[in-house]
């Protein structure tokens, strides 16, 4: 599984292969936000964009993490719309490789995240831990 970000029409999207980069998609949305709303987000209109940099201190995660130890699930911030943004901007978790996101936090102050061996990574700001 790959995640990469595209400019395409002036526009910066994130997309996702399972196939070594044959075939790319974009990301499908949560179909709800935290609070169970529906987020009514229809491809290719409207798409999960991901923060793809990472982070220069080897000591903080940057914008998406993973670990061979927890297959398949991924931690990373970005924002819901046609395009990618630093406006709006959330923390996304995945379970599955990449197939499908839930909304696990807001900025602003997103903090920062765990990954603890084996479990599920967690979100940590002002000493809360986040499932």
């Amino acid at each position: 599984m790959l995640i990469a970000n595209k400019r395409q029409d002036n526009q910066v999207k994130t997309y996702i292969t399972y196939n070594k980069g044959r075939d790319w998609r974009l990301l499908q949305a949560p179909s709800s936000d935290l609070e169970g709303n529906d987020i009514h987000c229809i491809l290719p209109f409207c798409s999960l964009h991901l923060q793809l940099q990472m982070s220069e201190n080897p000591y903080l995660s940057g914008a998406i993490t993973t670990k061979s130890s927890a297959p398949g699930i991924i931690v990373a911030t970005g924002n819901i719309g046609p395009e990618l943004s630093f406006n709006n901007v959330g923390m996304f978790i995945s379970s599955d490789a990449g197939n499908s996101w839930r909304q696990v936090r807001r900025a602003p102050g997103l903090g920062h995240f765990h990954m603890h061996e084996g479990r599920t990574p967690q979100a940590q700001q002002r000493g809360c831990l986040v499932n």
